[in-house]
């Protein structure tokens, strides 16, 4: 059965409150993954996901990923008016998000997938 996106975000938004206190981290991190750019905005995450996190709540996230060194927040001329982007790194933390965009089957049939994807739009995880 399909995971649809909206169990996929409450999935990651439930974690992500438990993980970091802020329910958009993983959300906005698995949306980061999973788009596999390397520069990104708060515009693109917030599209990205739906519509189902606003600006703020977006920018506070990617400002939290580059906290934990997930991400670099690159530089701006205009630090009032310009938009922030960010560039994903090499992170360990990339794991802990990949390992949060499969979760593993409760009950194991013969002939069944051992996982099912949880990516933020229901798209399989490389």
């Amino acid at each position: 059965m399909p995971v649809s996106s909206t169990d996929s975000f409450e999935f990651l938004a439930a974690r992500s409150r438990n993980l970091h206190g802020h329910r958009y981290v993983l959300p906005v991190a698995g949306w980061v993954l999973e788009s596999q750019s390397r520069v990104t905005g708060a515009t693109e995450v917030m599209a990205g996901l739906g519509g189902r996190a606003d600006r703020t709540r977006v920018i506070e996230a990617l400002a939290k990923l580059a906290e934990f060194g997930a991400l670099v927040e690159l530089p701006r001329e205009n630090r009032k008016t310009a938009p922030r982007f960010f560039e994903r790194v090499d992170s360990p933390y990339w794991h802990l998000v990949q390992a949060y965009l499969v979760e593993p089957v409760e009950t194991i049939t013969p002939g069944a997938d051992l996982a099912r994807t949880r990516g933020i739009e229901g798209s399989q995880i490389p």
